[in-house]
């Protein structure tokens, strides 16, 4: 029920057939302007660049003419494509799934699962802001662990337990652990 602020992020395809191919493939994402997304920047040289080549930004901090990575169809490989436009928009709800991998790919393009958290002042301060989302990824390293070895029914069963007697969302807010405890919750989800 939150309101929040989002950016709208438009890519479309570095290299395509005609036109129409690129008006097929234009894809819109809708993120807080926290939240992480891999890209690269453009120049004449890297057009064909691979995810490997990848750096974190906040989605606040991409530009027009970064290169993002999307698919047109599910199940179709990742490509680079270019930002072309950045809107600020105003929408109620908010939802940060956390997946194994640490990415995962929303209305067609990739993104990080992580956003804002106690460690960003930290590494901001040290010109260090691309690692933030491996290092939220290794911190909750465990929590991964908890779910393979527990499976879905059994953690599932026992966040619920926790929420029920905890209150876990209160719980996080008022105790300072809120996205560690929130992150047993959030990765009920199906997971990549």
């Amino acid at each position: 029920t939150a309101m929040a602020t989002f950016l709208e992020i438009t890519v479309e395809p570095v290299v395509a057939k005609s036109t129409s191919d690129v008006a097929a493939a234009t894809r819109t994402l809708r993120l807080t302007p926290m939240h992480f997304l891999p890209s690269a920047t453009a120049t004449a040289n890297n057009v064909s660049i691979n995810h490997i080549d990848a750096l974190y930004k906040r989605s606040q901090d991409i530009k027009i003419g970064d290169i993002v990575w999307a698919a047109k169809e599910q199940q179709e490989p990742l490509s680079p494509c270019l930002v072309k436009e950045i809107s600020v928009t105003r929408s109620q709800g908010l939802y940060n799934p956390l997946t194994m991998s640490g990415t995962i790919v929303v209305d067609g393009v990739v993104a990080s699962v992580h956003s804002e958290w106690f460690l960003d002042p930290f590494l901001d301060a040290m010109g260090l802001t691309h690692w933030l989302p491996s290092t939220y990824q290794i911190l909750l390293s465990p929590v991964r662990m908890l779910y393979r070895i527990m499976g879905d029914h059994t953690y599932i069963a026992t966040y619920k337990w926790l929420d029920d007697h905890l209150d876990i969302p209160t719980f996080g807010t008022n105790y300072g652990a809120h996205v560690s405890m929130a992150t047993l919750g959030a990765t009920t989800i199906p997971l990549l």
